[in-house]
């Protein structure tokens, strides 16, 4: 046998793990084979907690590879029906099996997309997904009522999983506490096109009012939010430190309540209200001076459709020009930009990452220099006419 070999598999364990870990996966086959020492070290599962499992794998394939023990520390799966033949289908024994499977992997993220799970056991289905710190279900998933109570109980209970993305789920069949306190659990809860009662609207914002451990809340297109009591909601997101509001509705009372807590005492880093105004404008009652104080607290302000009044721009920009402005991504939209002075806006400029309304804000530093040199030759031009005029009036005493 080589020597060469021989002296490299003397090597330190250590050593060869440090090696292996730069071989890419294809790579580590290759090396498995070459012998029993070889095989053990290429398979150790932290070589390949990064490997990405094709969703495209047909059932008993993904069923295998889910067992092999290099994957008992995989770091992330998505699991996808939409794109397997008819004749390739799930069957409900495989589906289980995949999820007996995901028992002994110690997951990080999981995402389901376009997949039925009503098959898998609630006691089976909750014990998995809560021992995963990110659990995604994407759109398509179907899931019974009692499935997902199961699920929403246990999270509190098991406290593994941090964030969870919910998309066109119906939540109307879990008890409202029992949701509350889950979703006050989590680090990070997201909800697109999601149905929950109003009960259950009042339960998770009470909660989060009073004690949470949630620093991300997304919420989008849920139309009941508006009739959460304005001190709860404005406590509730407060509490939090990153905000994303999207094609829901908020009543003006609620607006103010929040920027005016907001402006005292706050939690929050980002702040992202995406939907449309009303009239009277959402934003008018609130004080120039309190809004542009709670926003200036912010890192991250996305306004898009709310209008502003001019005196409300004025306060917020003069605001982030400030040393003591945290502000650097902002956005306010098609909002007019008033008259600033050029060191004002040039400051603003430096401290803002570059999204469009940052070149709004160019182009008016580009509109003050064009009336500047427009000013400048009108006087230029009126110097002109009154030097011609002197000289024609020397001319006419000279002849005198």
């Amino acid at each position: 046998m080589d020597s060469k070999y021989l002296e490299f598999e003397n090597l330190p364990t250590e050593i060869i793990m440090k090696i292996l870990g730069y071989l890419p996966f294809k790579d580590l086959l290759s090396v498995s084979e070459v012998s029993r020492i070889f095989y053990l070290l290429a398979t150790d599962p932290l070589l390949w907690k990064s490997y990405e499992v094709s969703h495209r794998l047909e059932s008993e394939k993904l069923i295998s590879v889910l067992n092999l023990n290099r994957f008992s520390k995989l770091e992330t799966l998505h699991l996808y029906q939409g794109r397997i033949s008819s004749d390739a289908k799930m069957s409900a024994q495989q589906i289980s099996s995949i999820f007996e499977s995901l028992e002994n992997i110690e997951l990080n993220l999981l995402t389901i997309q376009h997949f039925d799970l009503t098959s898998v056991s609630s006691s089976l289905l909750s014990r998995v997904l809560n021992n995963i710190k990110n659990v995604s279900f994407n759109h398509g998933v179907i899931i019974f009522d009692e499935q997902l109570a199961d699920i929403i109980e246990d999270i509190p209970k098991h406290g593994k999983m941090k964030a969870l993305q919910v998309d066109e789920l119906n939540f109307s069949g879990v008890e409202s506490k029992s949701l509350g306190r889950a979703i006050n659990s989590l680090n990070s809860f997201n909800t697109y096109y999601c149905d929950f009662t109003p009960e259950q609207l009042e339960a998770i914002f009470e909660e989060m009012a009073v004690k949470t451990k949630l620093k991300d809340l997304s919420f989008f297109n849920k139309h009941d939010l508006d009739k959460i009591s304005p001190t709860t909601i404005s406590k509730a997101f407060n509490n939090l430190e990153r905000l994303f509001v999207g094609q829901c509705r908020l009543s003006a009372e609620q607006m103010f309540c929040i920027f005016q807590e907001m402006s005292k005492k706050s939690n929050l880093t980002k702040i992202n209200f995406v939907f449309k105004d009303s009239f009277p404008f959402l934003l008018s009652s609130i004080p120039a001076d309190i809004l542009s104080k709670s926003l200036n607290q912010l890192q991250e302000i996305v306004l898009p459709y709310l209008k502003l009044s001019s005196t409300q721009m004025r306060d917020i920009l003069e605001g982030v020009a400030a040393r003591s402005s945290k502000v650097k991504h902002l956005d306010l939209g098609a909002n007019s930009v008033p008259d600033l002075s050029l060191g004002v806006l040039k400051q603003i400029l430096l401290k803002l990452e570059p999204n469009e309304f940052k070149f709004h804000l160019q182009a008016k530093i580009l509109e003050i220099y064009e009336e500047t040199i427009l000013s400048l030759r009108q006087e230029l031009l009126e110097k002109e006419v009154e030097q011609v005029a002197l000289k024609v009036e020397q001319v006419k005493l000279k002849a005198e």
